[in-house]
């Protein structure tokens, strides 16, 4: 249900949940009621960039590891 989708924010009786789709998977936040939206989505910009340059040094780590053991 969330295909095609760029980011949701989904309210219920207690909290709200926001999810946000990006290149490497999709960022789920749980949060109160009261929290501000806008600063929520400025965190986020601020946190995918640095979760895909982790997630591409991962990578190249694991494939340097499997070099070495041949």
């Amino acid at each position: 249900s969330l295909d095609g989708m760029r980011e949701t924010d989904l309210v219920f009786e207690k909290g709200r949940i926001y999810i946000r789709r990006s290149e490497i998977g999709y960022l789920v936040v749980l949060m109160a009621l009261f929290v501000p939206i806008a600063m929520v989505r400025l965190n986020c910009d601020i946190v995918l960039p640095e979760l895909r340059q982790q997630k591409s040094a991962k990578k190249l780590g694991r494939l340097l590891k499997i070099g070495k053991k041949r």
